[in-house]
């Protein structure tokens, strides 16, 4: 998959996930044989093996429904920062040792959670932006579980506290992917410079794989637009 940018999200967001097996050392995942259990160094090891251009981080993303209770909320949220911060621990003792460089250019994504809680939304953010990652992933705001009046108002909150040079990533959007890109023109033609292949092969991937196309937020400077226009017509 060299001509592909390659994410690797945690769960398949095309596809419902049994509730209640979440816990503050594993996170659970399905596939065809069922359930599998991960900790932190196994789900680190699977990133290893797979070597994608960006991963989301391991998460609790269990509190999108709306009865969730706002203790279950906040514990979601402590458990996505911890389980971030393992992850990031041994993502970065991996590029130290230079031997074992199997991370080397792979970005990590933190994940947003906090369900329909304003203050846990912009705690999360909040927190996970102080932490050394590529990007955000805004995980839990499922059209059809939450009001849109409701989603709106959560993600320009959360939007708020996160660095305007980092892309934030709509992990429940699948069918159109929506990349979030900076909204000033110097940090825009920053970040488009050091993900310029990473945007390409995105591209060339919706393409090949006959997707509405891609969702480009934030793009209110005609230097933006003209930029990241040129590329991608030149793409398409």
């Amino acid at each position: 998959l060299h001509d592909t940018v390659l994410y690797c999200s945690l769960h398949d967001p095309a596809a419902p996930c049994p509730t209640g097996h979440t816990t503050n050392k594993t996170v659970s995942v399905w596939g065809s044989g069922g359930r599998i259990e991960l900790k932190v160094d196994k789900f680190m090891a699977l990133q290893k093996t797979v070597q994608p251009d960006w991963y989301q981080s391991m998460a609790d993303g269990e509190t999108w429904q709306t009865s969730t209770s706002r203790k279950r909320v906040r514990k979601s949220v402590d458990r996505t920062l911890a389980h971030l911060d393992e992850c990031l621990t041994v993502h970065q003792k991996s590029q130290v040792h230079r031997r074992s460089a199997e991370l080397d250019g792979v970005g990590v994504f933190g994940v947003v959670e906090g369900g329909d809680i304003l203050e846990e939304r912009v705690r999360s953010a909040r927190e996970t932006a102080k932490r050394p990652v590529a990007g955000f992933c805004l995980d839990g705001f499922q059209t059809g579980a939450m009001d849109q009046a409701l989603r709106s108002q959560l993600i320009t909150a959360v939007t708020k506290e996160l660095p305007e040079d980092k892309p934030r990533w709509d992990t429940d959007r699948y069918l159109t992917p929506v990349l979030y890109i900076p909204k000033k023109s110097n940090k825009f033609l920053r970040w488009t410079k050091n993900n310029l292949v990473k945007i390409v092969k995105l591209t060339q991937y919706i393409k090949q794989q006959k997707m509405g196309g891609l969702f480009l937020s934030r793009l209110i400077r005609f230097q933006c637009v003209h930029s990241v226009c040129s590329c991608l017509l030149h793409l398409f």
